[in-house]
């Protein structure tokens, strides 16, 4: 079975709970309704693109195609 795509607000929302709440991949999928493999998934990615919280923090939710240069 496909899996959904995270949407950005969902992506961002996973990375803030996770680095600034400190919350476990359990508590972070079951407050979005999500797995907790795509909440694991989100933060290796992340990471994996040297991303922490401040660079995320600065991104606007509401322009995707602006976040995505900037992860280039």
């Amino acid at each position: 079975m496909a899996t959904e795509r995270l949407s950005m607000r969902q992506t961002r929302e996973i990375l803030r709970q996770k680095w600034r709440l400190g919350r476990t991949h359990r508590e972070v999928a079951q407050s979005l309704r999500i797995s907790s493999g795509a909440v694991g998934t989100t933060v290796l990615r992340a990471r994996a693109a040297g991303l922490d919280w401040a660079q995320v923090d600065t991104v606007p939710v509401t322009n995707p195609i602006r976040a995505a240069e900037m992860a280039l």
